[in-house]
């Protein structure tokens, strides 16, 4: 008879099969609780890539499409601070926000982009492109953060986004963007016009400029850049002016805001102002008031401010900017020094200050003139006498108007052996407050054609920019 053993196991077998057991699950549930973080931040991870890629398809959208586009310092970027007429894309709380204006109701929609929350933030920032010398191209990049993982900064102490996308945007139907944003105050919002600013209820509202051109056409305006004469008259300076003043006037007639120009020639005197011009409707007599000028006669500086001083203050009682914000400004070119002034008679030698023509007589009789005229100064070198006291006269009373933005110009390549160009150049933005140029000098300087082109150029964006600060989202 066969006997039977069920002894069963023992509670030592027991553990020891437990331990072996818990020696193979253990690493086996680590890993798959590793797996599923893994997993998890992996999605986590996407979102936060896909929101920012969603937000920054959006600006991008918005800036190549745009009629206007600024960006916005977060100082400014606030809820309860934005403009009527302009939508918003930008960081707020954390969050990608849009902000979209409906011009029916006058009120702004909000929808978020990139949602914050307990785990995730976000921040944007907009910055100039340099190689965009027209200012036409946004850059900007996208961080997003996770608030519960560690920050690490790059070698300028500027945090580095747990995800980060980079973009950059043409704005193709905006003149230029228009950067608000600094080191300590970055920008981190757009806002932006998507309607068509040639409609007649937007341009009822656009604020207008008067550009005065104060214009050299004294006698050395027929010489070559460097001081040397010529028969061939598309080297002389007063070709290349013209050239140049044709290309400005283009510029300004592309530009969505009203912008009128005044002629203000000035020689031995200014006695030949031109009217003020819109350079879109009346483009065609503009550009034969260009293409008229001629070269001859000495150079009366303070005439040609007081003439465009004069032209500024008709243009601001000019019933057609009734109730809209009129902006002047006054470009002074001259290629030599001032040489003459203006003087009420012979008897009575104070400056004329009026809005009046002169006599073209020397203030004192010579061979060649046997009457007294107005006409004081040396007329070959620069005129301290006469001159420069009447530059000086003139620009005190354009700098106390307060309302004239001044830009000098010194059109000459032939500048090495004259000491007082410069110092005449100085004098005239001085007296006048003229406005520095970007790298800080106190008036621009040409010597061909092209770089005129440039300094033209220049102060034509500096007027639209302006422009568009005055039309632009409040700060």
């Amino acid at each position: 008879m066969k006997v039977r053993n069920n002894r069963g196991f023992t509670v030592v077998e027991l553990m020891i099969v437990l331990a072996l057991l818990s020696v193979v699950i253990a690493p086996a549930y680590m890993m798959l609780g590793l797996g599923n973080r893994v997993h998890s931040a992996s999605v986590a991870e996407y979102e936060l890539q896909s929101s920012a890629r969603i937000a920054a398809a959006r600006i991008n959208r918005t800036a190549r499409f745009a009629s206007a586009v600024f960006t916005i310092p977060k100082s400014s970027f606030k809820e309860d601070n934005l403009t009527s007429g302009w939508s918003y894309v930008g960081v707020l709380d954390g969050a990608v926000v849009a902000y979209d204006y409906n011009s029916e109701d006058g009120v702004h929609q909000k929808t978020v982009l990139a949602p914050a929350n307990e785990n995730v933030t976000y921040e944007i920032v907009f910055h100039k492109v340099e190689e965009d010398h027209q200012e036409k191209i946004i850059g900007f990049s996208i961080n997003g953060y996770f608030k519960d993982r560690p920050i690490k900064t790059d070698e300028h102490g500027q945090p580095i986004g747990h995800i980060t996308v980079f973009s950059q945007a043409e704005a193709l139907n905006s003149l230029q963007v228009i950067h608000k944003g600094t080191a300590l105050d970055p920008a981190v919002a757009i806002a932006f016009r998507e309607e068509r600013r040639d409609k007649p209820e937007i341009e009822t509202t656009l604020p207008v400029a008067q550009v005065a051109m104060v214009l050299d056409v004294s006698g050395s305006m027929l010489d070559k850049m460097d001081g040397s004469t010529t028969n061939r008259e598309a080297d002389r300076r007063i070709t290349k002016l013209k050239n140049s003043a044709n290309k400005l006037i283009d510029q300004f007639a592309a530009s969505e805001y009203p912008v009128y120009v005044a002629l203000v020639p000035f020689a031995t005197s200014a006695n030949n102002p031109k009217p003020f011009r819109d350079v879109r409707t009346q483009l065609a007599a503009l550009k034969s008031d260009i293409n008229g000028l001629r070269a001859e006669g000495g150079t009366n500086t303070g005439d040609g401010i007081r003439r465009a001083y004069h032209r500024l203050l008709e243009g601001r009682t000019n019933p057609a900017f009734v109730g809209k914000e009129i902006c002047d400004y006054m470009i002074i070119l001259v290629d030599g020094v001032t040489t003459f002034a203006s003087v009420r008679s012979h008897s009575n030698r104070t400056w004329v200050v009026n809005n009046s023509d002169v006599n073209e007589g020397y203030l004192d009789r010579s061979p060649y003139n046997r009457t007294y005229g107005q006409i004081a100064g040396n007329g070959s070198d620069l005129d301290r006498s006469y001159g420069v006291p009447y530059v000086s006269h003139m620009g005190q009373i354009v700098k106390n108007d307060g309302k004239i933005k001044v830009y000098v110009i010194g059109f000459s390549a032939d500048t090495g052996n004259r000491t007082d160009f410069s110092e005449n150049l100085a004098k005239i933005a001085a007296e006048t407050g003229a406005l520095p140029t970007q790298s800080g000098d106190p008036y621009f300087l040409a010597g061909d054609e092209d770089e005129l082109d440039l300094v033209f150029g220049e102060i034509q964006r500096e007027i639209i920019n302006n422009l568009w600060h005055i039309d632009g989202p409040k700060l």
